[in-house]
This record gives C-alpha cells, structure tokens and sequence, in this order.
C-alpha cells in the first residue's frame, strides 16, 4: 500500500539516486532532485562527481560485481586487510597512516577490526552480497526489458553472451569456477585452448602462458553515463525537477530527531514528506548528525582508455594472483564507443583517500596505478599494444573515480523520520558495485517511503 504522503527530494544524481528517481515517479510520487553538479548532459566534468559520473563510462554487471573487499579477491573468504599497508608495498595508503585525520584513523581502526572477524566475512558474502547481486542482476534484465529507451546508444552487450572472466593460474581458476558456480552464475568453462580459439585477441597471453583458463559468467556491461543521461530525460519528462549545482549542505532536525528539512546553499530550505539520501564518497559532512555519521570514506581508482581491438565485443575481467607492489587484484576491460569511436576500458586500483574528498591521489600515486593498469593490457593485449606503439596510437586518457566505502563493507542503509510522517532513506558505501546492485537500493528506500518501516530484510 502507498503512502499517503507524496513528494520526495533526493539528492545525488549517482546511479543509486537515479534508480530511485525512477522507481518513484512509477509509484505516482511528486520527484524532486538536487545535486551539487551541473547538468552531465551539458557538463561531464570528472571532478565534479562521484563514482557513477567520473571515472570512464563503461560498467560492468554481474553477480559478484557488488563485492565485500574484506573477502580476498571475492573468490574465498579468507579475510584480509591491504587497506593499511601503503600503495608502495601493495596496499592502500598513499601515505604513513600518520597523516591522515584522526577521524580516518579511527575508520582504518574499526575496519581492522572488521577483517578480523572471519564469521562477518562470510556472513557479508554468503548472505549479504551475492542474494543482493542475484536480485539486482535480474532487476536489470527486467528493465532493460520494460524501459529499452534507457538503454538507447548506451553500448548495451548481449547478456546472453555474458561476461568473460580470464585467471592467470590453475589454483585461481579452480576457485573462480567453484566460487561463481556456487552462486550460479556460472554459465560456461573455458580451457586455455578453449580461450584461444574463442578469443584470438588472448592468442599470445594463453601461449605465454598468462592464462590458465576461464569462464563465462552472467552479466553485461553497459555506458552508465548515457544511461544517466537518458534517464534525466525520461525523468523530466514525468514532471520530475533537477536543481544543478545545488549542494546540500546539511540535514536539520527538529528537537525530537525528525527531518525538518535539508539546507541547501544559497537556496534555503528544502522540505518535502519524504527525502532519499545517497551520497556516495561525498556524505561525511552531511551524513554528521544521522546514523550513519562517520561510516564513509573514499577510496579512489583508475581508469585507463585505448582504441579497442576488432572483435572485442565480451566484457572481461582479469583475475591475477597476489601482485607485489600493487593494489590492484583484477581489471576490468569493457568495451564502449566515444565520440563516434571503439574504445577500450581498463579499470583498477584502490588508493585510500578518507573522508576528505578533496585531497585527491597526487600524481606519483596515479601513475603507479595508471602503470599496473598498462602494463596487464600489454601482458594480455601484447600483439595489438605494440602495433598501436608502433603507430604511435597509444595516447590513453586516464580518469580517477572515487568511490564511497564502509569500514565493515556494509552499504550503509538507514532510516529516520521526517517532520512531516514520512522518512528520509540513506545510502552509500558499496565501491563501483554500487552500479550492479542500485536496483535493490532503490527499491529498499522506495518500500521504506511506502511503507514507512525499517527494512527487516
């Protein structure tokens, strides 16, 4: 049964936010949104945006994407906890743990702590992720079935075909398989012959033997930027209101601890029945007096963009084992067009950032990220990487993407009341995964302002 109460505002224009957006208005609710960026359509500025606007557009969705990253490699729930160990000797920190705030040592604590208890870990993964991962996987097929206009120009691969996953040995093939066929994703194994003739690309990886084998799984990848931007258009078309750079500043409540309204800079106060938070690495300062004060921090990736070779049409992600002196566990490559052009996704790394989102990595730090990145695409890609050295086509564009994580890699889900009988719903803190299971946040917060009760899934 609906509320009776109708009007919304949310903020962010992440993919969480725009899930919601879109799952309201087909409720019958009175949309309003404000973010702290101008419109993407007219202004795709990186570094204005979090982890759904900037980095590059290509996204992967499978059942795992949406990982706990306490769980190594998300293939066994062995715990661990590179996140204190600097980018130098494979881990996260940028710098001594010394110079970052107290505020972020405190985090880095408890998340130790996290790692520590072997029974979360797997809680996190049995329970907690891969039946979320299920949910949204079909939740998007399910969209792209009932709304294919959102998808329009938006490099949408055959889920059918799935996605292909690539393991540098025997010992974490096995366990790739096991993992993924447990959850039953698992669509099909591939031997390393099996990898060479179905994807010539990997010819030279496989006989150097970079490649011990593979597997299909289910997913897609898509461009998450012209998605956005098709579903602002669908949105406004449904009466719903954007307010570009408008930041909302804080979340005031009256005495009692309910919503009164959110102040937003230079525009005053906002009030609504309900409000719909999600904030992505960019919540610490307005998250303060909520719940969930004090549970984000940013940690940033990189992406890396080639020219695509002839014939990648599979998503691919590469799993290696433990790398020394990197942060980096496995890369994703996704295939996407640009201005008119096949491009090549790379995606990985993970560099701490804490909950100060304006102290971006410094360059020395990029580049040690940006060098792992380059160095699997030619170790994987190596007779297509050199014919494009060779003819000087090499001029990769890089992009940094900073992600919202939780020191117990729980997304953060919480609900308090508003003023007005309704609830304000926040989100945040699942890494880039956030894209493959934004289907299940969005209609957690859509049954928390329809129901008005706390989730007790």
């Amino acid at each position: 049964m609906e509320s009776k109460t109708k009007s919304v505002t949310i903020v962010g224009t992440g993919i969480t936010s725009i899930m919601v957006a879109l799952n309201l208005v087909d409720k019958g609710y009175g949309v309003s949104v404000y973010t702290r960026g101008p419109d993407p359509r007219l202004d795709r500025n990186a570094e204005q945006y979090g982890a759904t606007g900037n980095g590059r557009s290509a996204r992967f969705i499978t059942g795992l994407e949406g990982k706990p990253h306490l769980i190594d490699g998300s293939t066994t729930t062995e715990a661990f906890d590179e996140i204190h160990t600097h980018l130098v000797d494979g881990g996260w920190l940028s710098r001594p743990l010394s110079e970052y705030s107290k505020n972020d040592q405190k985090w880095l604590k408890k998340r130790r702590k996290s790692a520590e208890d072997l029974d979360h870990s797997k809680k996190l993964y049995k329970n907690y992720y891969a039946r979320h991962n299920r949910e949204s996987l079909a939740a998007w097929l399910a969209l792209g079935k009932e709304k294919p206009f959102l998808f329009n120009n938006a490099d949408f691969t055959d889920p059918e075909a799935g996605v292909l996953v690539l393991c540098s040995s025997d010992k974490l093939l096995k366990t790739t398989i096991k993992t993924y066929k447990k959850h039953m994703f698992l669509k099909q194994v591939l031997t390393k012959k099996q990898v060479k003739e179905k994807f010539p690309v990997y010819e030279s990886a496989c006989e150097q033997g970079k490649i011990a084998g593979g597997a299909i799984i289910d997913g897609f990848a898509f461009n998450i930027h012209q998605f956005i931007d098709n579903a602002i258009t669908y949105l406004e078309v449904w009466n719903v209101t954007f307010f570009w750079n408008k930041e909302v500043a804080n979340i005031v409540l009256d005495k009692d601890g309910r919503t009164l309204g959110l102040q937003v800079r230079h525009h005053g106060l906002v009030t609504s029945d309900h409000y719909s938070i999600n904030p992505g690495a960019y919540g610490n300062d307005l998250l303060n007096n909520t719940p969930a004060r004090g549970r984000i921090c940013g940690v940033a990736g990189r992406w890396i963009i080639i020219p695509r070779p002839d014939g990648f049409t599979l998503p691919t992600k590469i799993l290696t084992d433990s790398r020394v002196g990197s942060s980096i566990g496995d890369n994703n490559l996704t295939p996407f067009m640009e201005d008119g052009k096949p491009m090549l996704a790379m995606s990985g790394g993970f560099v701490f950032i804490g909950s100060d989102h304006q102290e971006m990595p410094a360059s020395d730090v990029c580049g040690m990220i940006d060098t792992e990145n380059e160095r699997i695409i030619q170790l994987y890609l190596a007779p297509y990487y050199n014919e494009l050295q060779k003819n000087n086509e090499i001029k990769p564009w890089t992009n940094t993407c900073l992600r919202s994580f939780t020191y117990d890699d729980i997304p953060v889900h919480e609900i308090m009341e508003t003023a007005r009988g309704g609830v304000l719903t926040i989100t945040a803190g699942t890494n880039t995964g956030t894209t493959t299971i934004a289907p299940y946040l969005a209609d957690w917060s859509a049954q928390a302002l329809i129901r008005k009760t706390e989730y007790n899934g």
